[in-house]
């Protein structure tokens, strides 16, 4: 017990993917810095970036 095995590790790895990729497309199609999409893998900053996001301004669009 308390030694971190090789599937775990590749658990965590996959959440973090699952999280992080979406995002990534998100912040730079919105006009935010993508690799803030990286926060979105740590527990509680990623409540409050969601909270910052939803409520700033938006760059517009420029087509």
């Amino acid at each position: 017990m308390g030694q971190i095995g090789i599937w775990q590790i590749g658990i965590v790895a996959f959440y973090a993917a699952l999280l992080v990729i979406p995002f990534w497309r998100i912040f730079k199609r919105s006009g935010w810095p993508p690799a803030l999409s990286l926060l979105m893998a740590v527990p509680l900053v990623n409540v409050v970036l969601l909270w910052i996001f939803a409520f700033s301004k938006w760059k517009p669009k420029s087509d």
